[in-house]
């Protein structure tokens, strides 16, 4: 494991996709939407020291990352307002790379092995509280998170309806509902 930096930008970029397609399939159905040039906001944030992306590598190859992020615009958003403010909690997952393993190696052992390391890292700089941020609807990581003794705090869910599936939107012109496809 070690901390990602510019230079691991192609293997944060595999990964983050890796966790969109996986959000984008059931039952989280996120849609999978790529900015037209996704590299740039990583390359920021990997330069960044404050925020701390982790890879875990077997035989040379990235298979997971997990972020931890302090408690500041942007990443304020992710904390519940008990975390807030006194800048002893860090933020793990979400944010800008979340946390992610692979498929192919769930269940080995690794994902725990990353997020030990994690937290011994965030202790170490100073944080005493670490909150998870995973979508709610993400079944695989609740029983991750809760299963490494994490404790719900805040449960929210938000409905976004991609606006080309949105059949229902008073705005669409005659020419719009008759279009042949």
């Amino acid at each position: 494991m070690r901390w990602a930096g510019p230079a691991d930008i192609d293997a944060v970029m595999d990964l983050v996709m890796g966790l969109r397609r996986h959000l984008a399939s059931a039952p989280a159905f996120l849609p999978l939407v790529v900015e037209s040039d996704p590299t740039k906001i990583h390359e920021a944030r990997l330069a960044d020291p404050a925020n701390a992306l982790w890879l875990t590598y077997v035989d040379r190859e990235a298979i997971g990352l997990a972020t931890c992020t302090p408690p500041t615009p942007p990443n304020d958003r992710l904390f519940p307002v008990a975390l807030r403010g006194d800048g002893s909690a860090c933020g793990i997952g979400g944010g800008y790379g979340g946390a992610f393993v692979r498929n192919d190696v769930r269940g080995s052992g690794i994902g725990k092995a990353l997020l030990n390391h994690v937290m011994s890292w965030a202790r170490d700089a100073g944080y005493d509280r670490c909150a998870p941020d995973y979508e709610p609807a993400n079944i695989e990581a609740e029983r991750s998170w809760s299963g490494q003794g994490f404790e719900l705090i805040v449960n929210s869910l938000t409905r976004t309806i991609d606006p080309r599936i949105a059949w229902a939107n008073s705005g669409r012109t005659d020419a719009d509902l008759w279009r042949r496809w």
